[in-house]
């Protein structure tokens, strides 16, 4: 029983969260004195979010777009994503297939490296046993 209540209270916890700090406050979450009620800092988040990712000024819908939702050419629409959808099919296609030929261009000169330092390591134990041999 005391097992259950050390996890559940959490009172002999050997790690900490992520999200908990030394003085028993959250770096992401307050608290309040009347309540368990939590709020998360957003503005923090997404100004940090909006430096790393640089397609997000990037508007998500097109003049042509727009025009074909308020004319309600949805046939369009679809057909106009149906056409980037293939196009970054066979992008990703491409591209996986570079890192595929990357990926055994590496594996070829690892096993290349490793048969080279075999290869050296077998000369260096003949020169050092024809050393042997003639001392």
């Amino acid at each position: 029983m005391g097992i259950c209540w050390t996890r559940c209270c959490g009172i002999f916890r050997r790690e900490t969260s992520r999200l908990q700090r030394a003085g028993g406050g959250s770096k992401y979450f307050k608290t309040t004195t009347r309540g368990e009620h939590f709020t998360i800092e957003f503005e923090n988040l997404v100004e940090s979010d909006e430096g790393e990712s640089p397609g997000s000024s990037i508007r998500p819908l097109s003049e042509e777009e727009v025009f074909d939702l308020k004319e309600k050419h949805y046939d369009s629409i679809t057909e106009r994503q149906r056409t980037d959808d293939i196009r970054l099919q066979n992008e990703l296609a491409l591209q996986e297939e570079k890192l595929k030929l990357e990926e055994e261009a590496l594996y070829a000169a690892q096993r290349e490296a490793a048969r080279a330092a075999k290869q050296r390591k077998i000369l260096e134990v003949a020169v050092d046993k024809a050393k042997s041999t003639s001392s």
